[in-house]
């Protein structure tokens, strides 16, 4: 062995001081990553549920947001359910909002089922 080289030796099964922050990088890339090959996220169709217009006025909700959260936002485990419920939530700097969207992803399109915006992060 030469000098300043050192083996480190770690149990197969050891976990991560930090596994709060692995577990939710790992879902998100995982899941992520996983539904991006099936769906093309930048073109694909969007539609809004019935309930999400019924709520408009009294969130004040922006529809572009919406769809942009959808798009680029960040795929969260909090609201997740299987096999096809997704929670995005994106924040917009200038506004000072978060906006959190609920969808159901199908074969060949996404419907939001309810968004709201919240202040800050």
């Amino acid at each position: 062995m030469e000098f300043g080289h050192s083996l480190r030796f770690e149990p197969e099964n050891q976990k991560s001081l930090n596994s709060s922050y692995n577990y939710c990088y790992n879902f998100n890339t995982q899941q992520k990553g996983g539904w991006s090959k099936l769906l093309d996220w930048k073109n694909v169709c969007i539609t809004f549920n019935a309930h999400l217009f019924e709520r408009k006025e009294y969130w004040n909700l922006d529809l572009n947001k919406i769809e942009e959260t959808v798009r680029t936002g960040k795929l969260t485990k909090k609201k997740c359910a299987k096999p096809n419920k997704l929670c995005f939530e994106k924040y917009f700097g200038k506004e000072n909002l978060t906006y959190v969207v609920i969808v159901r992803r199908y074969k060949h399109f996404i419907e939001v089922k309810i968004a709201w915006p919240r202040k800050g992060r």
